[in-house]
């Protein structure tokens, strides 16, 4: 054979397709057509030319087909002329024989895309490969091939003039779109609209879909213990999500991988060759493996952290899963669930691409995998712990933004909050890459509880969080200072070494660097963390939870009223020395209150000095300082400084956690 050929089949767009309304079961429908575009389409579109059937309901026996010699040969055989390397949501990469059949593919999966998944924007490329070629030759076709798509893409009419107005049409109910279709909808819903519910062929396909999405989502759960806390039904489920009251939140969970764009740009370099084996064979045999092994254990975390759930509640879980796929999860669930269920979606989703397969299979005998997140029996998991470690990282990480918001804020504006939430850690992510491995691969998680409706955009609330705007200080002096009253991005910390960390002051020499800023001791690890992780740590913040929530609970003359709580939320916002003067002036009455005290040295401070002059190092504050900007230069360290604290996001958890 002269040559193979790549085929690249990939949707775009998907997050404005899945949340272009506020209908929960559209939002679920939507999400499923992306998936079944990158599976079943394509998969029956291979079938169709004359290859063995791949396709499967079910998305653990899905991936043992991908992986199934006898059912998806290599192509170099000859007993197939399509072999399927990656067939996950919203995309898949295939090699096939001719150029002819690859656009007979895209062709197929395209004509029945527009047909099935309408609003849908997916494309397809074909590239030329060598079958000779060698590992960095295959990664930059690849590249090109996705190069190639996205121009491609980019050339394109949006998908939204697939529906024109002309001749005139109503307008569909919940996208704005021409209506072509009436809604089937219950009598009691007649007699509230007055008329039948007009739709369009958009809405009507996604809520068709909208059940199939529920059975494969539940499905993942079959044999767990989250299983039996399920809703029976989507329409269930959507009720409970949507019940008012005081108590009443809603939770949506966003979370991504950090990292994977590079490792897939770079796989090349994690591929080894086996003995008898090219590098062509052993690239997309181990493609294929890590792919299949990263779906899987996203999707075993997220049913891990549904276990940890149901262990300790006997309720049924108001919990939908939108988006499991690859290194992404969109979750909506009770607000009173969105905290815990992300902590453990992401320290799960460590573990599982952290442990390695020798200990995977250890547990698995002795019955101890059961909850977790990744099935040794899941085929690829060797190829996933060979990439990770070849990264030089522990695991793989990822980050969360979770938004709480009322059940009936609009759901879109509440997804973007939770969008830029994300993107919030992502930023904040960057200011630990590059250091030590065992850091720089945390997943890092950021929150905010919305009790003001008449905003959800993240820049302007944090904006609204800041005080001491340079009142007091000299606007061109050294450093110029504000204080934000969020303590957040936090980093997952617990999971490298198993340590726990605490708050301490550690006594540097005399002779030390006078901007010493040790906060903290890490327990049960070798290397201290970097100095922004030091005072970002979600175990210290679910600790000062914990103990606040202990403190209040308890009777006598000791306990602490919640009332002086809010005193000091309220403090917070009259500026730094304010809320301090609160700080003590209440520390005096309330020696617990000690545990909130950060100790460090103020900008320009130095040990000697303190030390000849016997002053104590930050008594008695709430706020710790650190630079604003992401850059680590000496020059720039100390000329944007905000202080910051974590009290409001501690009385915030107070009810999530």
């Amino acid at each position: 054979m002269d040559a193979y050929y790549l085929v690249l089949l990939e949707t775009s767009g998907n997050q404005p397709f899945i949340f272009a309304t506020n209908k929960l079961k559209e939002n679920v429908g939507a999400s499923q057509l992306i998936y079944e575009c990158g599976t079943r389409y394509v998969l029956e579109a291979v079938k169709n030319e004359g290859s063995p059937n791949l396709w499967h309901d079910d998305p653990g026996q899905l991936r043992k087909n991908l992986d199934n010699k006898n059912k998806n040969p290599p192509i170099e055989k000859g007993r197939s002329k399509i072999e399927v390397v990656v067939a996950t949501s919203g995309k898949a990469i295939l090699v096939v024989n001719s150029r002819e059949i690859g656009f007979q593919i895209i062709r197929s999966v395209t004509t029945r895309a527009i047909k099935d998944a309408p609003g849908v924007c997916l494309t397809g490329v074909v590239g030329e490969i060598e079958p000779g070629a060698n590992k960095e030759a295959i990664d930059h076709a690849l590249i090109n091939l996705h190069g190639s798509r996205e121009r491609i893409r980019g050339s394109l009419p949006s998908p939204d003039l697939r529906f024109l107005r002309l001749p005139v049409a109503e307008s569909c109910r919940t996208s704005g779109l021409p209506a072509s279709a009436i809604m089937e909808t219950s009598e009691e819903q007649r007699r509230t609209d007055g008329r039948e519910v007009a739709c369009s062929f958009v809405t009507l396909r996604k809520r068709e879909a909208a059940d199939r999405a529920w059975n494969r989502m539940t499905g993942l759960f079959r044999g767990s213990r989250g299983q039996s806390r399920l809703y029976d039904s989507l329409s269930d489920v959507e009720a409970a999500l949507k019940q008012k009251g005081d108590e009443s939140w809603l939770g949506v969970i966003h979370a991504d991988g950090n990292g994977l764009g590079q490792l897939f740009e770079n796989f090349g370099r994690s591929v080894t060759v086996n003995a008898g084996s090219t590098p062509f064979r052993s690239y997309v045999d181990q493609l294929r493996r890590f792919s299949i092994a990263l779906e899987a254990a996203a999707e075993g975390a997220f049913r891990a952290a549904l276990g940890k759930l149901a262990a300790n509640s006997e309720a049924r879980l108001p919990v939908l899963p939108l988006v499991i796929g690859g290194d992404d999860m969109t979750v909506v669930c009770a607000g009173l669930l969105a905290v815990r269920l992300a902590r453990d979606y992401l320290r799960f989703f460590e573990e599982k691409t952290g442990l390695d397969s020798q200990t995977c299979r250890e547990a698995s005998a002795s019955g101890g995998l059961n909850e977790h997140p990744i099935d040794p029996i899941d085929p690829g998991v060797d190829a996933l712990r060979s990439v990770v470690a070849s990264s030089g990282w522990p695991c793989l990480s990822a980050c969360t933004g979770v938004a709480i918001v009322k059940p009936h804020f609009p759901f879109h504006s509440a997804y973007d909050l939770a969008v830029d939430l994300l993107l919030s850690a992502k930023r904040y992510c960057g200011r630990v890459q590059g250091m030590e491995p065992a850091w720089s691969s945390r997943s890092v998680l950021d929150f905010h509880v919305l009790h003001d409706s008449s905003d959800a955009h993240l820049r302007r609330i944090r904006d609204r969080m800041r005080v001491d705007l340079n009142r007091d200080e000299d606007p061109h002096g050294p450093y110029r200072r504000q204080t934000l009253l969020v303590g957040g991005p936090y980093v997952l910390t617990s999971t490298p070494g198993g340590g726990a960390y605490r708050r301490a002051v550690t006594q540097p020499s005399l002779a030390g660097a006078s901007h010493s800023q040790n906060l903290e001791m890490p327990l049960g690890l070798e290397t201290k963390p970097p100095r922004w992780v030091q005072e970002h740590t979600w175990d210290q913040l679910e600790r000062l939870v914990s103990e606040i929530r202990r403190m209040t609970a308890e009777e006598g003359e000791e306990n602490l009223p919640r009332g002086l709580l809010h005193d000091l939320r309220e403090g917070l916002f009259l500026g730094r020395k304010e809320a301090d003067a609160r700080f003590r002036l209440h520390k005096k009455r309330y020696p617990c209150l000690e545990l909130f005290a950060v100790k460090h040295l103020e900008p320009g401070q130095d040990w000697t000095n303190l030390a000849e002059k016997g002053s104590s190092i930050g008594a008695g504050t709430l706020f710790w300082w650190e630079p604003e900007d992401d850059s680590h230069s000496e020059e720039a360290r100390f000329t944007r400084l905000v202080y910051r604290t974590s009290l409001a996001d501690v009385m915030d958890l107070l009810q999530f956690l």
